[in-house]
């Protein structure tokens, strides 16, 4: 009666009574849209007609004692009732870029505050990058929203950024959001990229 075969299907069986489908209750929506320096996008992540994030790449010209500055950056702007994923020092705002298969629920570091994904500064005061976006394709920025029934979704956005200057000093980026997808059964973790 306790055979390896016996064991294996009553290990199979309890295996698919707690396996969720991966597509269960997720929405998906493809867009495939740049964001060109100094213009932004946003996202109605549960189709609801809101504004729930706004991404935003910005170049800037300052300067310090020693000449002229440059920065960089790409931000996540959430709307009224949105948070994003972020590092687990919220402090300093930067937001997580996640990869394939990271649950995205109510265990995540969330924040309601303008979150930085990428920026470069250089120029005559110096030079650097902060952020953990650039250089790495097909990231998941974490999301929650709240729904008009104070009912919490949580979703991702699928992002590529690259950043660089070239010899002569100018700045090249590439932004690229290629689609989101939230959960629409409420207060249920969503798995990044199993819908896409």
């Amino acid at each position: 009666m306790n055979s390896p075969r016996l064991r294996l299907v009553l290990g199979s069986m309890l295996l698919a009574a707690i396996t969720i489908p991966a597509s269960a209750g997720v929405v998906y929506t493809q867009v495939n849209v740049s964001i060109p320096i100094n213009s932004y996008y946003n996202v109605d992540l549960n189709r609801d007609g809101q504004i729930d994030f706004t991404l935003r790449s910005a170049f800037l010209q300052t300067s310090c004692d020693a000449g002229d500055e440059y920065f960089w950056f790409l931000n996540v702007v959430p709307g009224t009732g949105a948070a994003v994923v972020t590092a687990r020092t919220p402090a300093l705002g930067y937001a997580s870029a996640l990869p394939t298969g990271t649950v995205v629920g109510p265990d995540s570091n969330f924040s309601s505050r303008t979150a930085t994904m990428a920026e470069m500064f250089w120029g005559a005061c110096g030079s650097g990058t902060e952020g953990a976006w650039l250089g790495l394709p097909d990231r998941y920025l974490g999301l929650r929203v709240t729904d008009g029934d104070e009912q919490i979704h949580y979703g991702w956005a699928k992002i590529s950024t690259a950043a660089y200057v070239d010899e002569s000093g100018a700045l090249h980026t590439s932004t690229f959001i290629s689609g989101f997808a939230y959960q629409s059964l409420p207060h249920q973790p969503i798995l990044t990229g199993l819908s896409d």
